[in-house]
């Protein structure tokens, strides 16, 4: 089934557990950017990196904005992070998430109670 198109009708639990999953490997990318971040703050040889308030874009770069597009990538991101990277906690998180969805608990409860 891997793959294949998931009819919105058919597989509606399908469907909010995969973007369970999605917004736990979102959370995995900020939590792995924050890391990055506190390991540039901390390491001696970033002081000599760092750019200070008079740092400008340089008048030859092609897109002035490309630091936003490399760093706001989720999506290509998140592709490359694979459930066999899920720490328990991150799976836990993305089964919490699916159930506290509110449309799971509407499905649930009309299948339920019809």
């Amino acid at each position: 089934m891997a793959g294949a198109h998931v009819d919105e009708a058919q597989y509606p639990f399908e469907i909010m557990f995969a973007d369970a999953v999605q917004k736990v490997k979102e959370d995995i990318i900020e939590r792995k950017q924050a890391t990055n971040r506190r390991a540039m703050n901390t390491s001696k040889s970033s002081a000599s990196m760092r750019l200070g308030p008079d740092a400008k874009t340089p008048p030859d770069a092609k897109n002035p904005f490309e630091h936003k597009e490399i760093f706001g990538g989720f999506e290509t991101e998140s592709e490359k992070i694979k459930l066999s990277q899920f720490t328990d906690h991150d799976r836990r998180a993305a089964l919490e998430k699916f159930l506290q969805n509110e449309e799971v608990s509407y499905l649930v409860y009309g299948l339920l109670f019809p």
